[in-house]
């Protein structure tokens, strides 16, 4: 499953209805399997804390601003 995590609730529900949005163009732009495209989406989280949206992840992908210390309050 894929986590989507923002301490902006609203930044949040942008983000889940933005990758939805996407994902339900993938059958058309690279012939995507669309009942897995609609698995992947059905099984899309929505992180209420950082910590609950990692915490099984095998793999990270930070999304913020290129700022150092940003990024360190961030994973701290």
């Amino acid at each position: 499953p894929v986590s989507l995590y923002d301490h902006d609730t609203s930044a949040l529900n942008d983000a889940q209805d933005d990758v939805v949005e996407r994902a339900r163009g993938l059958p058309v732009l690279v012939g995507a399997d669309p009942e897995l495209v609609d698995k992947g989406v059905e099984t899309l989280q929505l992180g209420r804390s950082l910590l609950l949206a990692c915490q099984d992840a095998e793999w990270v992908i930070e999304a913020i601003t290129e700022d150092l210390i940003a990024k360190q309050k961030l994973l701290e």
